[in-house]
């Protein structure tokens, strides 16, 4: 059965019993669809115990050690990424809860993808999010002890069909269909001191995460600000000038919530695009032979007046000499 769950990758027993166990993204996505096809898209919550057992590391330490439940939510923000590399987590706060919403980032899909590819990648983004979700219920527990029970899971994905085993293995309210995925603090427990709190082993535990080595290959690496998130995805871009609408799908956000949080951040996708843009050009004409109106082409101009244009417009920004 491991054979067929770790199918197409290049895991095997030794990879998984051989500390660090670096699993690449893809790897990660390929043992989803894996898991996937052997036993249907509820496949989680035919076997929930497993990803709800006794968790162990720098990270659980250090969250169920926090000082109170807002310094949990704040670590889990910081360091979630040593967890799973993929996952882009941003906090933010309404007038009666704190949000700390959680997406899975992957590649955008091809204009020209055949409907089943499509639906396959809805499968596989409201399973990650089911997955991260269960993980994060007995770190809930831990910090925030009586009072879990009053926290919310948001999940952007309508109701399936096997809602009903929700309720028998999240710590919360569930609420499907919303604007992204979050849990959802109401902000009279934030200042609740955790009842398993242990400022020695917090302290311990954050030093361990911060001298450990990020995979070389993981999406996000070493940051969980948004605003190094998208510039890092631009800058990444192979050929031509993703959109808004491109970067808002990688990121499975709506345009409207992604252009409104990148200007709460005091930046907006204009001047991100343009940033990376920049270092594209710099790059490509620092390291490779090629001409100014290929370099134009490749960057996603359609002739070389509007990279001069473009180059014209950095300069006033700052960003040339």
């Amino acid at each position: 059965m491991f054979e067929k769950i770790t199918q197409n990758t290049s895991l095997d027993y030794a990879f998984i019993n051989t500390p660090p166990r670096k699993i690449t993204v893809a790897e990660q996505r390929q043992v989803l669809h894996n898991l996937i096809d052997l036993y249907g898209p509820d496949w989680f919550v035919k076997n929930p115990d497993y990803f709800m057992r006794e968790q162990t590391g720098p990270l659980i330490d250090a969250v169920s050690s926090s000082q109170n439940v807002k310094d949990a939510m704040m670590t889990i923000a910081k360091y979630v990424h040593k967890l799973a590399a993929s996952i882009f987590i941003e906090i933010f706060e309404t007038k009666s809860k704190l949000l700390l919403s959680f997406e899975f980032i992957s590649p955008p899909t091809a204009p020209n993808a055949p409907p089943e590819t499509i639906e396959r990648l809805k499968i596989e983004q409201r399973t990650y999010a089911e997955v991260f979700a269960l993980i994060m219920t007995p770190l809930g527990r831990s910090f925030m002890g009586p009072y879990s029970n009053e926290a919310e899971l948001w999940l952007k994905h309508p109701e399936p069909s096997y809602s009903d085993a929700y309720a028998k293995t999240f710590l919360s309210k569930v609420k499907f269909g919303q604007d992204y995925n979050a849990f959802a603090i109401p902000n009279i427990h934030l200042d609740r001191p955790s009842p398993t709190s242990d400022p020695t082993r917090y302290a311990q535990a954050i030093m361990e995460l911060s001298s450990e080595d990020i995979p070389a290959n993981a999406f996000p690496q070493n940051t969980n600000t948004l605003i190094e998130k998208v510039e890092r995805f631009l800058r990444s871009y192979p050929s031509g000038r993703p959109t808004v609408d491109d970067v808002s799908e990688a990121f499975h956000t709506s345009r409207r919530s992604l252009t409104r949080k990148l200007n709460l951040a005091g930046t907006s996708f204009r001047d991100l695009s343009d940033t990376a843009l920049f270092h594209r050009s710099q790059e490509l004409t620092q390291t490779s032979d090629l001409s100014r109106a290929a370099i134009a082409e490749k960057l996603g101009y359609n002739d070389i007046t509007s990279y001069s244009r473009a180059i014209r417009r950095w300069r006033k920004m700052g960003l040339g000499s």
